[in-house]
Parts: C-alpha cells; structure tokens; sequence
C-alpha cells in the first residue's frame, strides 16, 4: 500500500493542502456571486460582506435579462465549445493514430510539420481566415468558430495523442487483425478507449480557451443571434464606467477627435477593413460647422479614412485640406453617388433623424453628434432602423472622452451619493457666434441641445434610473421663433434621492457670473470643476 495513504499525517496534510487550495481558487466565485446581489455603493463599500436588506439588489440580473440574450449566448457558446471540442478529438485522434501506427516516408517531417502550429498563434493568420471566410459565407455563422477552433486545436492534440499512442501494445493490436478486425475498428476499440485520459487531457487544454476567447467571435461572427457569452457580456463592459453589479455596463461613445475608435468599432464588420489599408473606410461626412469640420480634420489625417465627399448647405466654408474633396449641397445625392461605409453627421439637429435613417438603409454606418433627434418618438425611429439593418450606429458625447471630465466623474462617483448635481453652461454670445445659436435655436433649444451631455453625466455618477424630469423656459429675444426659447432650465429626480438642476442660455442678454457651474455635492463632500483656461483641463477639489 502506498505509504502516504497508509500515513495519517501524510493524508491530512494531503488533503488540507488541497482544501486549501479550493477555497483559494473558489474565493473570487463567491466574491462575484454575493456582490451581483448587491447595488454598486455597497460592493465598493463592503465588497466581501454578505447581501443585506439595505444593499440587496436584484438590478444586475434585471438589467442583464433586459439588455442582452444570455440564453442565446450561452448556448452558442455551448454549441462552438462542444462542436470544436468534438472534431478536435476526431481529427486529432485519427492522425495521431495514422503518425503512430504507420512508417512511411515523411512520417516525421509530417508530424514536426504539424507541430508547428503549436508554436505559432492562429491569430496571426486572421486576415487570411476572415477573407477566408468571407469568400464562404461563413462570416456570423458558428460554422465559422467551429472551424478556427478545430484547427487551432489540433496540432496540441495530435502531438499528445501521438505519443500516447506509441504507448499501446503492438500486441494488442496485431492480434486484432488476425481476428480480422479492419484498421478502423482497432482504432476505435482497442486504441481509443486505451487513450481516454490522454483524450481529456486534450479536451480540458481546448475546452478553456475556446470557451473564454473574445477575438474569433468579436471578428467573425458579432452578429446578435451568433453571439457567444464572452462577447454578449461585453455590451456591460463600458470604456470609462464599470458597473460591477450587471457585470459592467458601459456606452460606446466617439468625438471629433477621436476617429480611432470608430474604425476600433467598426472595423469587426468588414473583411476589407483588415485587408486594404488606406482603403478601409469611406467616410462622407455632413455638416461643416464646427463640430463638423473638426470631424472632417480627424479624418483627413487618419490613415486609415478615406473622405470620399463633403455635404454642405453652402459651398463655402473655411480654407484648408479639405478642398480637395467632392462638396455637395444635398445629402441624399451625396449618399447615393459616393456609396461610402461610413456617415459622420454633425449637420443641424432637425435633419439628424433623415440622415441617419437614410444613411443606414443605404448600408451605412453612422456617427451622430448628439443629439440624436429632436424627438424621443424620432430617436426611436433611428435605432430601430439601427436594429433592423445591423449597422453601427454612435452618438458623439464629447464628454465622455475629455480628460478633466473623465477625473471629474471618476472622483463624484467614489464620494458615494445621494448626490446634488448644480449644473449649467449659459453662453453670453454676440454678433456671428449669436447668429449660430439664432440658426440652431430654429430646431433646437439651448437645454436640449447642451442638456444631453450633462444629464449624462449625472447618469454616469449616479447608479440610480431618474424618475421624474422638470423643465421651465422662457423667450428673451424677438430675433427667435415665437415658441422658441433662448434660457431653460430642467430638474431631475433619480430612484436613489439624487436631485440635480441644469440650465442653459444663449444670446447676449445672458449674465457673465455665475455663467459656467459645474457642482456636485454628496454628504461626503463635493467636487467641483473649474472651467478649463487656454486650453487648460479641468481640476476637482476635495472636501476640506
């Protein structure tokens, strides 16, 4: 008998070693399974304590049924992992018996061959396999996974199973075909079942990585009914928000500058955007004013954008680079002579809607500036056309990508709230710069337009819904619409007792104190941010 089982002491430290050992491994399950039932101020605040009636919360869970199909991605997952994990034991295992079992010339040369695919990552070759896969059709398709899976797995499995398969008696065998057993069923009777550990050696070294991986899946099949779990769950995983109670929930959001993280997004989409270089995207972008001209400047200097034609109301705008691209008057002329696969739409809000639905039934992606329509009943409209079509479809939020901004939210969200939120950005405008309000304010109104970016921002402090919104606004001018309004202000109540105001004005009539707010208090202190000066970023202070 073996003398550390037949030893007490022996077996005890054996077994307390692997006890040990579980609770380690086992710890950051229960950590993660006890704060999905709590909100996120507790998890920060006591993340290893045990859900009570003041920080239980079913959220995560609503919002995870609510926003994504996980029954869905849990069983393409469960298709991809069982499927790959099959043909990677079949192949594998009949080449390895072929490698052991027969002598013929280039045996080893074949199997070294076949060993090099252990050293070199398939993710190499990616270019090759999406046009691969282009070309078959198999782009969103698990067929497509399936495949990838089963060729990255096999050079591992032949090289176990080989030599395993070396190991099983040659007796055994031989005397398998004097009973005439043909060579396939040596293979599968005698040879097979010596070999099942081997078997699920290989199995467990391919079942992991292909269940966890992100890149096949977020390249090759992104659509909504190909999702696997690890890409379905990254819709909660944001760029600078985390929502640790839903498993991370976050927006894509892009801004003038920042024209690398539309192709990031987009470029999963398309074939073309891995293959051709300066040819992957075709941008038409609509709107020189100057949101829209900075978006135009971005991509002209991006390396991987090709404008293909500017849209504007008139043809005249600043000089620069950009004279050298096609200028159109009219959008839909634009969008049906250049065919580009991108859409920048940075034009007046009351054309946003159009455009955007024109856009992406034109096969299109889009990039909006917000807002993103005058109406919710518009905005509705845009992404279900989103919906239908399966195009990309990004709102800019500026905010979200300035880096005072980033710091200001970062550092309101760890005070913990309620939180009171005294906003506002009223703009003392004259001459040209008054006239551009005048011609914005003919769609749009100063607290709308403005307002999105702030109530987002209180959004992103508070982990609470708003539940009850206000508004008041009042005509100062005569120049403006009749049922226009120049000043406004709104209120917003959220589910956790957080209230905030935010007001907005233009025009020269406006007061030069007080103009630019930016306060959140919490009754662990306050944050404020200081307007930036000369480029300049923003600061937050601390409580004193």
């Amino acid at each position: 008998m073996n003398k550390a089982r037949s030893n007490p002491v022996s077996a005890l430290a054996m077994h307390g070693a692997l006890i040990i050992y579980t609770l380690i491994a086992m710890f950051p399950v229960f950590v993660i399974l006890i704060n999905s039932f709590k909100s996120r101020k507790a998890i920060f605040r006591e993340p290893l304590s045990l859900p009570n009636s003041d920080s239980f919360s079913m959220i995560g869970y609503e919002t995870v049924m609510q926003q994504g199909d996980f029954f869905l991605y849990f069983q393409n997952s469960m298709i991809v992992t069982v499927a790959s994990l099959f043909f990677i034991l079949l192949f594998g295992a009949m080449a390895a018996f072929a490698l052991s079992e027969y002598r013929f010339k280039g045996n080893t040369i074949m199997g070294l061959y076949l060993a090099l695919g252990i050293m070199i990552p398939i993710r190499i070759g990616t270019v090759a396999i999406l046009e691969m896969m282009v070309a078959t059709g198999l782009v969103n398709s698990l067929w497509a996974l399936i495949l990838v899976y089963t060729a990255q797995g096999l050079p591992l499995a032949i090289f176990i199973l080989s030599e395993f398969m070396r190991q099983v008696s040659d007796d055994l065998k031989n005397a398998g075909r004097v009973d005439g057993l043909s060579e396939y069923t040596i293979f599968a009777r005698i040879v097979v079942p010596l070999v099942r550990p081997a078997m699920a050696t290989v199995a467990v070294f391919n079942m992991i990585p292909i269940w966890n991986d992100l890149w096949f899946p977020l390249i090759l099949a992104p659509a909504e009914e190909t999702k696997t779990l690890t890409l379905g769950s990254q819709v909660f995983i944001g760029q600078f928000v985390t929502d640790w109670k839903r498993s991370a929930f976050g927006a894509f959001h892009g801004h003038p500058a920042g024209a690398h993280s539309l192709y990031h997004f987009l470029t999963p989409t398309h074939s073309r955007h891995y293959v051709r270089s300066r040819e992957m995207i075709k941008v038409l972008i609509a709107g020189l004013g100057n949101m829209g001209f900075s978006h135009a400047m971005a991509h002209h200097n991006h390396p991987d954008s090709q404008i293909v034609a500017l849209v504007n109301r008139s043809k005249s705008f600043p000089q620069s680079e950009l004279d050298q691209y096609p200028l159109y008057t009219d959008f839909h002329e634009a969008l049906g002579k250049v065919k580009p696969d991108l859409v920048v739409i940075a034009t007046y809000s009351d054309s946003h809607t159009d455009f955007a639905i024109a856009a992406m039934k034109a096969g299109c992606h889009v990039f909006v500036e917000k807002p993103l329509s005058t109406t919710v009943a518009d905005a509705k409209r845009v992404v279900q056309t989103a919906i239908e079509t399966g195009r990309k479809l990004v709102i800019g939020y500026i905010l979200r990508h300035h880096p005072s901004w980033m710091r200001f939210v970062d550092e309101a969200r760890n005070l913990g709230g309620p939180y009171v939120f005294r906003l506002n950005l009223n703009q003392q405008s004259t001459g040209s710069e008054w006239e551009t309000h005048k011609n914005l304010m003919q769609t749009t109104s100063p607290i709308v337009d403005c307002g999105v970016h702030y109530v987002d921002v209180m959004c992103q402090i508070t982990d609470a819904k708003p539940v009850m919104v206000n508004g008041i606004g009042l005509r100062l001018s005569d120049e403006i619409a009749p049922d226009m309004y120049n000043y406004g202000q709104l209120q917003v109540t959220f589910s956790d007792g957080s209230v905030g105001w935010y007001e907005a004005g233009w025009g020269p009539m406006m007061s030069e104190t007080a103009f630019f707010v930016k306060d959140i208090v919490s009754p662990n202190g306050s944050r404020f941010h200081r307007r930036w000066q000369q480029g300049g970023l923003g600061r937050c202070r601390r409580p004193h």
